[in-house]
């Protein structure tokens, strides 16, 4: 495989947010860049969870490019690829070998001389590289690059525009199909240019770009998040929207906290809570259902024979994942672990850890090693709801983890990130988040006084969850919205992203399509749908939505939406939980409806 090589020359200004690149001007940026070298079709890269990126600049301002790169995967800045950006713990956490190497320089093309070409023919002879050049033309005459280089891309001119378009090239963002009108050197004489690879990402551009309109957008959904902030809804929230296969808006606003002291970022880390159902677990259901492992009408005592000889034992797996069984919601296991004089019950907390209490609460609190045992005992012998039909209950995705490793032989949270979200660059979307981020980067959720009795940050809100070590299906993924974006991208696609089969069509439209209509259920296996009858008040989708679309929300404050109608993914974070539960203002303003609302209403050509 080639090296990259990232040349140009970048403006002094600050990275700035999709939302404002200039729509002409990003699509001159699109239509002057010129892919002039693609040795083994290396870009757009592939391939993301064995590739390490290294990345180095030379004689320019790089913050933008370095912006849009992130994007995309996890990049390691410097020659010999040690520092991570956006800040990670420890790289190694995520990937303790590589397949391949691809090294990222980005090079002032203006300033460009024989030593920065040695330095770089002597990288590209290390491994593969690509080199996306940024400068006037004038500057390529008596330049020859080196023949080590596999990949070469040209953007004549600085502006962002031109940067994030190279950079987005790099992995597949974008796609080019242009020429040169002139001789640039004895090399690329005119007419040079070769067709990219269709684009297989999700690319950042414009709303115009995809025809939305901008002003409506971002005033609509500025004015919601100052009415929700100053009515101490949250204390933050963040929007990200994106379109026909581009984030056109993606925004943080307000603080983590309201002590305003940490602005919110683009890049935070959030408690996705029960989003965790549909983005951790059901991707592995569906997965072992292409393969044939998993009928769907199957009884559950075929998949977890711990539930035989129950009255759980013969309820197809269906009725569960439509919330259709008569399962309870939720049973607060912590609280049937003390006893009436508020004591902890044997075999289950202990205030310090030891060999049979290990599984780690907070400092003072530990959880004995077998509870998980418990909750299985729990579940099967848990009430039915009194009546038929749709109810929501989580008890199911207590129970997927340990499925999912007699399955693979992998633990779940092992097995999702490297079967889903490290091959979709996806490197936030993460389990027990405090192990691989400083905690800057991750917001707080409640101030947990009545179990935990500290400020619950970096580990998982719900209680259930922690007492499985944070690692569960109910709820503990953790992430931000732009690498949540690629799976909902995946999901949008039907099973495909990246250039790579996840899972099958048939599945997903099976899995998506409305289970118990004809019962007054909207639900489909897993995802949640639109009201088949809407309804204001208690919708917590807008109603253009259209019946194909589906996603899921969460009790933290999050929530994301896939409407396969209008090519378009929504994803609204939000702490709602801090400082306490008790904060109802994200449902009485009826927040993420009205910000989807605003989406709609900014099609400039509805179709």
């Amino acid at each position: 495989m080639a090296c990259l090589f990232l040349w140009g020359l970048l403006s002094p200004l600050p990275a700035i947010s999709q939302v404002d690149l200039i729509p002409n001007l990003w699509k001159e940026a699109l239509d002057q860049t010129i892919l002039l070298r693609n040795e083994g079709h290396l870009l757009p890269i592939q391939h993301l969870e064995s590739t390490r990126i290294k990345y180095l600049s030379l004689g320019m301002d790089d913050r933008t490019v370095k912006d849009y790169l992130s994007r995309y995967t996890l990049i390691e800045d410097g020659p010999e690829g040690t520092t991570p950006f956006p800040a990670v713990k420890a790289t190694s956490t995520f990937d303790k070998t590589w397949a391949q190497t691809a090294q990222i320089i980005a090079v002032n093309m203006n300033v460009l001389n024989a030593s920065m070409l040695e330095q770089i023919r002597q990288i590209a002879l290390k491994g593969p590289t690509v080199m996306l050049a940024f400068g006037s033309a004038s500057s390529w005459t008596h330049q020859q690059m080196p023949e080590a280089l596999a990949a070469i891309v040209w953007v004549p001119g600085d502006l962002p525009e031109q940067q994030a378009v190279a950079a987005q090239l790099v992995f597949g963002g974008v796609a080019v199909n242009n020429t040169l009108n002139f001789d640039l050197n004895n090399e690329f004489r005119a007419g040079a240019g070769l067709k990219s690879d269709p684009v297989i990402r999700l690319g950042y551009a414009p709303p115009a770009y995809v025809h939305m309109d901008r002003s409506l957008l971002a005033d609509s959904i500025q004015a919601i998040a100052r009415q929700s902030i100053d009515a101490h809804a949250f204390p933050g929230m963040q929007v990200l929207v994106a379109k026909d296969g581009y984030v056109v808006y993606h925004e943080a606003f307000g603080h983590q906290t309201y002590s305003a002291t940490t602005p919110l970022d683009r890049s935070d880390i959030y408690d996705f809570a029960s989003v965790t159902k549909v983005t951790a677990g059901l991707p592995c259901l569906m997965q072992f259902h292409d393969q044939g492992r998993l009928p769907l009408d199957a009884p559950l005592q075929d998949f977890w024979p711990s539930l035989k000889h129950s009255d759980k034992a013969d309820i197809p797996l269906r009725e569960v994942l439509a919330h259709n069984a008569r399962l309870i919601p939720y049973i607060t296991f912590w609280q049937t672990a003390k006893k009436k004089n508020g004591n902890w019950r044997t075999h289950t907390f202990k205030q310090d850890s030891s060999t049979r209490y290990n599984i780690w609460i907070t400092d003072s609190l530990w959880l004995y090693k077998n509870y998980q045992k418990k909750i299985v005992k729990a579940i099967k012998k848990s009430a039915f709801n009194p009546k038929p039909g749709y109810v929501y209950s989580g008890l199911l995705f207590l129970m997927i983890p340990e499925f999912v490793q007699r399955m693979t032989g992998l633990p779940f949270d092992e097995y999702v990130r490297k079967t889903f979200y490290r091959p979709l660059g996806a490197y936030t979307l993460t389990h027990r988040p405090y192990e691989y981020f400083p905690l800057d980067r991750i917001v707080p959720t409640e101030n947990d006084t009545f179990f935990r009795h500290e400020q619950v940050h970096g580990s998982v809100h719900d209680e259930n969850a922690a007492m499985m070590g944070g690692v569960s299906s109910n709820a503990g993924l953790f992430g931000n919205a732009n690498d949540l974006a690629k799976l909902a991208e995946m999901y949008l696609q039907f099973g495909t992203y990246g250039g790579q089969r996840f899972i099958s069509d048939s599945t997903f439209r099976e899995f998506t399509r409305c289970q118990y209509c004809n019962e007054g259920n909207r639900r489909g296996l897993g995802f949640d749908k639109p009201l088949i009858e809407y309804d204001p008040k208690t919708s917590s989708v807008s109603a253009e939505a259209s019946p194909a679309s589906f996603g899921h929300s969460g009790y933290t404050g999050t929530f994301f939406w896939v409407d396969p109608t209008y090519h378009l993914v929504y994803i609204f974070f939000s702490n709602r939980v801090y400082p306490t539960r008790l904060s109802t203002g994200i449902y009485n303003l009826n927040v993420r409806p009205r910000i989807q609302d605003a989406i709609y209403k900014s099609f400039i050509n509805k179709s």
